[in-house]
C-alpha cells in the first residue's frame, strides 16, 4: 500500500509528510522534529516541505526563530485529501 502512495504522491518521504500534517491539522512542527518522527534527512524533509507548501496544502509561521510547518486549513483539497489518505491508510 505503502508503495501505491509513494507511486502517487512522488515520495516516502512526501507521503510520511502528508500523513502527519493531515493526523495533526493544528500542530506545528519544525523541520528536525519532522526529521526525528520520520526518520528522514533534513534536506529531504525540507525539499518534501517546500513541495507542499508550494502546492498549497502546508503554510508557514516563524516563532523565536523557528519556521513552523501547518496544515493550511484554507487549502481548497484538504477535505478530499484527508479522506483519501485516512481510508486508505486506515487511520481511525
Amino acid at each position: 500500500m505503502a508503495n501505491m502512495f509513494e507511486q502517487i504522491f512522488g515520495s516516502k518521504t512526501r507521503v510520511q509528510l502528508i500523513t502527519i500534517f493531515l493526523r495533526n491539522p493544528d500542530k506545528g512542527f519544525y523541520v528536525r522534529e519532522l526529521s526525528r518522527i520520520t526518520g528522514q534527512y533534513i534536506n529531504s524533509i525540507r525539499r518534501e516541505l517546500e513541495n507542499l507548501e508550494h502546492f498549497g496544502l502546508l503554510k508557514t509561521e516563524r516563532k523565536l526563530k523557528k519556521k513552523f510547518y501547518l496544515t493550511n486549513d484554507t487549502f481548497f483539497l484538504l477535505p478530499e485529501f484527508a479522506e483519501f489518505i485516512f481510508e486508505r491508510t486506515r487511520i481511525p
